[in-house]
């Protein structure tokens, strides 16, 4: 059988001594489970690397290489808003993560599926998303992937940011050219022209993600990945004003600062960005 047979037939059991018990979500490089470890009864999130293209050894062997600096950046973090990555590891050509277990659903589903459980908890949401990203930074890490689909909100709506597999060490040197990286709908102009990225492109992500969520709508469409990034470059986004008559006015002028084309522009830092949330009256709104 050839490594990508194998990669493809291959159903997990236990891993990493954990008891495999349901399959949560699965993505292009990934699928997560719920898993429990039979000693101690935890319930756990495991990821599990699974490279439907890999095509050759060393494609391979670099791809591995990126996740377990994914994993040494994500372990090393520990704060209520950021995921907890517990542990990670290797077994044969398989990268895995185990990380603690949120019963709950990402904020893109919660915004197009379950809008009604959102009412009266934006900004609480918001709040939380930027104090986990101020800790990242504080980490010397940029996520580069900021956006719904990784943000968790628990039943009890707390949140955690999730997916470190783009992360980067901003002490890590800086490289000649930037491969362009991130979700096309949420990445910033700098990102999109493949610029070396800082704190200012997560601010940037977290400024569409914070509109998505007021508005329940992205800032831009377009019919295919292409044409949101364009949007992205040369096109200004509908005021929030125009789209929720009773947001306070600083919160749409955060979100505005946080979306500006020019990271000089943007917010300096998110504890800047934090400063101005907490005069936001959250009594002059229903969000």
């Amino acid at each position: 059988m050839s490594i990508i047979e194998q990669l493809l037939s291959w159903r997990p059991g236990t891993i990493g001594g954990y008891k495999i018990l349901q399959e949560i979500a699965e993505g292009g490089m990934s699928t997560i489970y719920k898993a429990i470890s039979p000693r101690t009864q935890e319930v756990v999130a495991i990821k599990i690397l699974f490279p439907h293209y890999a095509r050759h050894k060393r494609w391979l062997q670099n791809l591995f290489r990126e996740k377990q600096m994914e994993g040494e950046i994500a372990s090393s973090m520990n704060y209520p808003n950021v995921i907890r990555t517990h542990s990670y590891g290797k077994t044969g050509n398989r990268y895995y993560f185990v990380m603690e277990y949120i019963n709950g659903s990402n904020l893109k589903d919660m915004i197009y599926f379950r809008g009604k459980n959102l009412r009266g908890h934006k900004l609480d949401i918001i709040k939380q998303v930027a104090k986990g990203l101020s800790y990242i930074h504080s980490c010397g890490i940029i996520h580069r992937d900021i956006c719904p689909k990784n943000i968790l909100v628990s039943e009890k709506a707390n949140v955690k940011i999730i997916d470190f597999g783009l992360a980067i060490l901003k002490s890590g040197g800086h490289r000649t050219s930037w491969v362009r990286s991130g979700t096309p709908s949420y990445m910033s102009p700098e990102q999109i022209r493949a610029l070396e990225p800082d704190e200012r492109t997560d601010i940037y992500s977290f400024g569409v993600t914070m509109y998505e969520l007021l508005a329940e709508k992205p800032p831009f469409r377009g019919e295919d990945d292409f044409a949101r990034m364009q949007q992205h470059l040369v096109f200004e986004p509908v005021p929030l004003s125009k789209k929720i008559l009773d947001i306070p006015p600083v919160l749409e002028k955060i979100v505005s600062r946080a979306m500006q084309k020019e990271p000089v522009d943007r917010y300096r830092s998110m504890d800047d960005l934090l400063d101005d949330l907490e005069k936001v009256d959250f009594r002059e709104s229903s969000l």
